[in-house]
Formats: structure tokens, sequence, C-alpha cells
């Protein structure tokens, strides 16, 4: 049985609180940026939205979430799951055994998520060579 608790998606649009539309258009204008918001505060869907919105703008195409690993496997997918705006982004969990971590990197995801005790793998796999994520969190 998978310890991967799954959210039942909402199909709804995400609508955001003004604090919130602030954050996306901070996160679109700043090419580094960080979100000092509590636990709760949303900060996932307004990353992905920002991603969403630059994506369909054609200014990026991929992201590199790094996250713990609890967090990789049970909330990204998941808030990307519960509302219409994300839906049709596709997610890739970078972990697990090495076969699963080089099939996930390979699999033409917007969205791939790794954990942090795997960089030291990713950094190997691209020794020399530029990562091919336009967009990377933590």
């Amino acid at each position: 049985m998978s310890s991967t608790r799954l959210v039942t998606p909402k199909h709804m649009p995400w609508t955001p609180l003004p604090y919130m539309r602030r954050a996306v258009d901070f996160l679109k204008s700043h090419y580094r940026g960080g979100l000092p918001l509590l636990p709760g505060g949303r900060k996932t869907s307004i990353t992905l939205k920002a991603f969403a919105e630059l994506k369909a703008e054609g200014k990026v195409n991929t992201m590199l979430v790094v996250a713990p690993l609890r967090v990789a496997r049970q909330v990204w997918r998941q808030e990307g799951a519960k509302w219409n705006d994300f839906r049709h982004l596709t997610f890739a969990g970078v972990y697990g055994e090495a076969k699963a971590r080089t099939k996930a990197l390979n699999s033409g995801a917007d969205v791939y998520l790794i954990n942090y005790d795997n960089l030291a793998w990713l950094a190997k796999q691209y020794m020399g060579r530029p990562l091919p994520f336009d967009v990377v969190t933590f």
C-alpha cells in the first residue's frame, strides 16, 4: 500500500486572495525570490500559478522542485490536481531507486520533484552540463 496521500481534485478555478496575486506577480518579475509565508500560506499553489503563467507565456518549460521527501511526495502533485488552473501540468517524482529516478528525469514532465537526499545524484547525472530546468524552487 502506498504511503502517498491522494487528494480528491476540487475541479475549481484557483481564486487567489490579493496577497497571493501579489506573490505570483513578484515571482514572475524577479529572477530570484522567496515567499516568507507561514505554513498554510499557499506557497505551493502560488508557485504553481507563477510557473503555469510563465509556461503559458512561453518563457519557461520545466521546473525542478527541491523539497523534503514527504513534501515532494505528498504536497506538490496533489496541490496540482486540486485546481483546474494546474491540472494541465505533469509531474515526475525524482526519488526512489536510481532506475525510477532516471525514468522520471526522462519523462518529459513539466514539474520534477526531488528530495534533498537525491541532489548529489542529480548533480552527477548532469556533470559538466547545464541542468535541463528553467525554474528551480526550494
